[in-house]
């Protein structure tokens, strides 16, 4: 099983000297085997923790198995509830069925945003919005327009509305 080589691996690099367990993710629980697309999409996974300071739980997560030491000894934890960023390094691994193998460290990025990163322009934007269900993506219509009626960007500007609806607003059921 490549994941159990993969979790062994990397327990002999990255718990050597390590003193707390590990916290640990797959992007299995949030969408399933990606394949070739897994590396990147792992990274998005890792970015988007970074900026919103939390770490998402990993789903369907039972018992550790048995073949993997630094899981049954609680060196490795994998992260079954949301918990806070804690930390400024992230290791990315990926070894994939395809042949896609590749190993990235990301730091966090602690320049002070200015502006809300919201670009200063008046170009067109485009708004992406998605919902796992009619109902849900109605709610999110809804409350964009409410954020857009009583947030203080200048008469006409979807700049903060498209900004920010595109960084947030992201899945992969309904689309308007």
């Amino acid at each position: 099983d490549l994941d159990t080589k993969e979790l062994n691996a990397l327990a002999k690099v990255l718990l050597c000297n390590r003193q707390t367990p590990l916290p640990i993710g797959s992007i299995k629980s949030n969408l399933g085997n990606t394949d070739a697309a897994s590396a990147l999409v792992s990274v998005v996974k890792v970015l988007i923790a970074m900026e919103i300071g939390k770490i998402p739980p990993n789903y369907n997560y039972n018992k550790p198995s048995q073949q993997v030491p630094a899981l049954v000894e609680d060196k490795y934890k994998v992260v079954t509830e949301t918990m806070p960023w804690s930390g400024d390094l992230a290791a990315v691994n990926n070894v994939g069925l395809t042949g896609s193998f590749g190993h990235i460290l990301l730091r966090t990025h602690s320049k002070e945003k200015v502006n809300f990163e919201l670009p200063t322009d008046e170009l067109p934007r485009l708004l992406v919005i998605s919902g796992r269900t009619k109902e849900g993506l109605e709610t999110i219509i809804n409350k964009l327009y409410l954020v857009h009626l009583i947030t203080p960007y200048p008469r006409g500007s979807q700049t903060g509305v498209a900004t920010s609806g595109g960084v947030t607003s992201f899945g992969p059921k309904r689309r308007s």
